[in-house]
């Protein structure tokens, strides 16, 4: 099956990076489907064409990746998924807070085994062939570098933004028409002349005092129903605060912590902080000494 053949039902995640991409205008469909192994090599460790920039993996700088930024229950760069829910993590393999099945490394696309469960199996997967950690899959063209140098890489008639691999590819920045997901590396990705915060497309990032978006812990509600099907809405706070119980800090995600507030019944987890911007500061929240966000002393 090639790559951007439909996986079944639910394998969808942020951005469908997963799911089959409409075909550039034009094009006939299935025509953009890159195959792996071009030139007839197969992909694995017998005949794999490493892509033109393996030596030059992602920096995990500048996108919501790695351990903390995986774990503090924050949309740090604006995309709209939090921590696990985000490619930038889960397609990570060095993101080890992110548990459950995946295809994610050289390895693991390179041993015939369908490990996530999604009928695709190694290079058939996007999550290996779309992903910008795996070299295995023969070249493909899925890293700014690669989508920003002129060049049909993979050899599929379609060159840089032009190919689905690259324009429908959210870890990918450069072919981007907005900024979402791209609100702290410090690069005018949508090229508008505004950068990261300074950009409105990035109101929603925590990292530019967006803080929790509804629905995340620490984030606005009305109603438990608001907050997932394990959190509780903390009403005592400023227009609602999701939380989820706890007994002690051990049970709150990331660096959040476990408090008993006044005047709510059951001891709950405050979002873990290091900076004001990281809180709802709009709504009256601070980086407390605690290191949580919460609402200042009177």
């Amino acid at each position: 099956m090639a790559p951007d053949a439909a996986p079944p039902a639910g394998d969808a995640g942020p951005g469908d990076l997963d799911a089959a991409p409409p075909a550039p205008d034009g094009a006939v469909p299935g025509q953009d489907a890159a195959q792996p192994g071009a030139d007839g090599a197969a992909p694995g460790a017998d005949g794999a064409l490493a892509r033109p920039d393996a030596s030059t993996p992602p920096p995990a700088e500048g996108t919501e990746t790695g351990d903390v930024l995986c774990s503090n229950g924050l949309d740090d760069d604006g995309d709209g998924f939090v921590d696990c829910d985000d490619y930038h993590c889960t397609y990570n393999p060095a993101v080890t807070v992110c548990l459950g099945a995946r295809e994610n490394s050289d390895a693991l696309c390179d041993d015939g085994i369908d490990q996530d469960g999604n009928g695709h199996t190694d290079c058939d997967d996007f999550a290996c062939a779309r992903n910008p950690w795996v070299t295995v899959c023969g070249p493909v063209e899925n890293t700014d570098e690669a989508c920003d140098n002129g060049r049909d890489d993979d050899e599929n008639g379609f060159t840089d933004c032009d190919d689905n691999s690259c324009r429908r590819n959210p870890l990918v920045s450069v072919c981007r028409a907005d900024e979402v997901g791209f609100c702290i590396d410090g690069v005018d990705n949508d090229g508008d002349g505004r950068t990261d915060c300074e950009d409105a497309d990035c109101a929603g990032a925590a990292s530019c005092g967006g803080g929790p978006i509804a629905g995340d812990l620490g984030g606005p509600c009305d109603r438990d129903a608001d907050c997932g099907p394990d959190g509780v809405c903390v009403d005592v706070l400023p227009q609602g605060y999701c939380s989820i119980e706890c007994e002690d800090d051990f049970d709150c995600p990331g660096d959040g912590t476990c408090w008993d507030l006044d005047d709510f019944a059951v001891p709950v987890c405050l979002v873990g902080c290091q900076s004001d911007e990281q809180c709802r500061t709009d709504d009256g929240y601070i980086c407390d000494e605690d290191f949580t966000c919460y609402i200042p002393p009177e």
